[in-house]
């Protein structure tokens, strides 16, 4: 969808009572009146979005309350996610009127968290998002707590450089102001999710940012605490130094980078990885060891465990903390997967879990070792009654695993199948998946 700087009359529509009865209804039903009186555009429209909330139920808490587009939805940030960093913003933000800004604010999935924590500015340029994010809020009953703008930060640079791009340490405020006007001087603390598209794709190159690189680095450099969000790969050098690096994990995937500022008030620097999936809560590890640093492959033995830390940690290129904390002994050339001492492996208590390896990924116990034969494996599978294979790679092209995947499986039995590129070839392991020996946390609980 481009953007937009006027409300269609499809979304008024699809915003009235008659839209909102046939959405609520699914095909008309009882509201023979309201399916009739709608264009048929915005019928479809409805339907879209009927779509898009269904398939944002394992993201966006309520998604029946959520109006949205699906691009919208793919760029957003779940709900747990924009609650952690709306909380981890609070305990940035010192003063004690606190008023943020959410800048490039999409359809509204950090905006709905920030808005509940304190009173937030949303600048978002294109009017549909904008008139989207305003039903959403009120859904929330949020939207008292919300004053839109209609900045456009993707032309600050070229428009008036010394007047409209963020702060730099040492220059006149006057003169350092990012927007124009005197809402900005109110806020207190920003988020920012730069656009990132080149061509209808999504881009980690800082180069294709709106707004541009140099603009975003002078915010980073200015007087307030904030987080700029970014995409998992992204990597500016130029950066490194500015704040503190942040992994989230969550879903089993690596969903975003952020990099904290802490403003004028608190230097913030470092990297870390927080992941808030699975059954040990929200948990961080600092991150110390050299990503560099090369560890030497070892081997497996059948009995062993074998570690594959979780995809935030692999994002943050944080294989070389398990060798350092844990003792883990690389097995794969990337670190990808890891051999781990039994001893380490498990917390003592749910509730300390950088105690235990485990809790950074999924870890497997090692039952089998083959070649990648298809005779040998099929005759495998024969022999431990398999009938159900998780197939596991890494190092390895896609296509190699063709010809083995297509072994007619006639057992019962469920299996992890772990395929890498050691030291000197390729591995092949029979596995099953290892559950905690102690009780873990409630799901998404924090520890103390």
């Amino acid at each position: 969808m481009g953007e937009s700087q006027t409300v269609p009359d499809w979304l008024l529509e699809a915003t009235s009572d008659a839209g909102r009865a046939y959405l609520a209804t699914g095909d008309g039903g009882a509201h023979r009146h309201s399916k009739t009186s709608l264009s048929p555009h915005t019928r479809a429209w409805l339907d879209e979005l009927r779509r898009v909330r269904s398939k944002a139920a394992n993201k966006l808490e309520e998604p029946d309350r959520w109006w949205l587009t699906d691009r919208g939805y793919q760029q957003s940030s779940g709900s747990r996610i924009a609650r952690y960093k709306a909380a981890q913003l609070r305990e940035l933000d010192s003063s004690t009127q606190p008023l943020w800004c959410d800048l490039c604010s999409g359809v509204g999935g950090d905006l709905v968290e920030l808005a509940r924590l304190a009173p937030t500015i949303s600048i978002e340029r294109d009017a549909v998002l904008r008139w989207l994010q305003q039903q959403t809020l009120r859904e929330f009953d949020l939207d008292s707590r919300v004053e839109w703008q209609t900045e456009d930060l993707g032309v600050a640079d070229a428009a008036d450089p010394p007047s409209r791009i963020a702060e730099v340490v040492g220059q006149d405020e006057a003169e350092t102001e990012p927007v124009q006007g005197n809402w900005w001087s109110r806020v207190t603390a920003w988020h920012l999710d730069p656009d990132r598209r080149v061509d209808e794709r999504r881009s980690s190159q800082p180069v294709f940012y709106s707004p541009s690189e140099a603009w975003i680095e002078r915010l980073l450099l200015g007087p307030r605490p904030g987080c700029l969000k970014l995409a998992p790969a992204a990597d500016v050098p130029s950066w490194h130094d500015l704040g503190l690096r942040e992994w989230i994990g969550d879903s089993g995937e690596c969903k975003q980078q952020l990099l904290w500022v802490g403003g004028h008030a608190a230097r913030l620097e470092g990297k870390r990885v927080t992941l808030l999936d699975g059954i040990w809560g929200t948990r961080t590890l600092p991150l110390t060891a050299d990503p560099r640093a090369f560890y030497g492959i070892g081997s497996l033995a059948e009995g062993d465990f074998l570690l594959e830390p979780h995809a935030a940690c692999l994002a943050a290129k944080a294989s070389g903390e398990f060798v350092e904390k844990w003792e883990a002994e690389w097995v794969s050339a990337d670190g990808g997967y890891l051999r781990i001492p039994p001893d380490r492996l498990w917390p003592s208590s749910p509730r300390q879990p950088h105690e235990g390896a485990a809790c950074w990924g999924a870890v497997f116990e090692i039952e089998r070792l083959e070649k990648l034969d298809r005779k040998r494996l099929a005759q495998l599978f024969r022999d431990e009654n398999v009938g159900r294979v998780e197939w596991k790679k890494r190092g390895l092209p896609a296509d190699w695993l063709g010809k083995v995947q297509q072994i007619k499986l006639r057992g019962e039995r469920a299996v992890t199948i772990i395929v890498w590129r050691g030291a000197e070839a390729i591995q092949v392991a029979l596995a099953r998946r290892v559950a905690p020996p102690i009780a873990p946390l409630e799901p998404n609980t924090t520890r103390p």
